[in-house]
């Protein structure tokens, strides 16, 4: 089975630099819109056969611009959510975006998954959930020779997929940002996930 996993296409609330992991009504940004029509050119011919996405309004309209063009209805995951910042969500203040990246640092270099901002997500919490994503994946889907598109964030890119997905670049393991529409391609077979894959989208602007 063949997976790709794809951030999301910009949205307002990344222009605006707001913390906004939960259900705040941030769309995508025109070019928001245009990165998810060109992911979407991008995985044609990729016999993409199933499309999943985030709950969170930027990862569910890009997953809808991504069906209409597919085909596909998009089935919501809340593994594929980005990390939960509890007390930060829907601040923009450079204080949050310090203990943000605070937090996203422990996890990313000093490997502690436990740590958590005041009613948020652990790293333990999302790998939990993302972890039981997949398996529900590999019930529903292994044996089936066609990809998996699923739409998530940059943060569970950056964070949940070394840990679970070894041979993941060394940029993501790093803390590197992770560009919008990038799609990362991983395998599923002998009992485990492998990395296979980054496409980084090539519209910016």
């Amino acid at each position: 089975m063949r997976v790709v996993l794809a951030r999301h296409g910009e949205s307002v609330a990344n222009v605006e630099r707001v913390i906004s992991n939960r259900d705040l009504p941030h769309r995508l940004t025109a070019l928001g819109r245009r990165q998810a029509r060109e992911l979407a050119e991008r995985m044609r011919g990729e016999g993409v056969g199933a499309l999943y996405c985030s709950p969170i309004p930027r990862a569910r309209e890009t997953a809808t611009v991504i069906g209409e063009r597919l085909g596909l209805s998009p089935v919501v995951a809340d593994g594929l959510s980005e990390p939960d910042r509890g007390v930060l969500e829907g601040r923009g203040d450079p204080e949050a975006w310090r203990l943000h990246d605070e937090l996203t640092r422990r996890w990313v270099v000093d490997h502690d998954q436990a740590a958590r901002h005041e009613g948020g997500e652990s790293l333990a919490d999302v790998r939990h959930r993302f972890q039981a994503f997949l398996a529900l994946l590999v019930d529903q889907q292994a044996g089936r020779d066609r990809t998996v598109l699923c739409i998530t964030h940059g943060a569970l890119l950056q964070t949940v997929l070394p840990v679970v997905m070894p041979g993941v670049p060394a940029a993501f393991a790093a803390g590197g940002s992770v560009a919008h529409a990038t799609a990362v391609g991983a395998e599923f077979g002998d009992g485990g996930w492998r990395y296979a894959r980054v496409d980084e989208s090539p519209a910016t602007r």
